[in-house]
C-alpha cells in the first residue's frame, strides 16, 4: 500500500473541507431548480443548464489561459464534470418528456 507522506498530520476534515464545500454551492441551485421545474422537465432542464454552466465555465478557463495539464484540478476539469453531469441527465431523459418541452408532438 502506497503512503503519501505529504498527508501525515493533515486532519481528515482540512482534506474533506473543499468537497464539502462544492456540495454544500452546488445543492441549492439543483434544488430551486426542481423546486420550479415540472417533474418530467427536470432532467432536460438539468442537462440544458448544466450544458450551459460548463460552457461557462470552459470560456473562462480559456480566457484565463488555464493549462490543460496541472497537478491539481483545473477550471477544465471542472467544466468536463459539469459537461459530464449534462450528459447524463440527458441521456436519462425521456424522449417525449422533451419533445413536449420544446412543443412537439410525438410521433405515432
Amino acid at each position: 500500500m502506497r503512503t503519501d507522506r505529504s498527508l501525515r498530520g493533515v486532519s481528515i476534515f482540512r482534506l474533506a473541507a473543499p468537497h464539502a464545500a462544492v456540495i454544500v454551492l452546488a445543492a441549492p441551485p439543483v434544488i430551486l431548480l426542481a423546486s420550479v421545474t415540472p417533474p418530467a422537465f427536470f432532467l432536460p432542464t438539468l442537462s440544458l443548464v448544466a450544458m450551459a454552466l460548463a460552457a461557462i465555465v470552459a470560456l473562462v478557463a480559456w480566457a484565463r489561459g488555464a493549462s490543460l495539464v496541472e497537478d491539481r484540478v483545473s477550471l477544465w476539469d471542472i467544466a468536463g464534470a459539469i459537461a459530464f453531469i449534462a450528459c447524463g441527465a440527458g441521456i436519462l431523459s425521456n424522449p417525449e418528456d422533451v419533445l413536449q418541452m420544446f412543443g412537439g408532438a410525438p410521433t405515432p
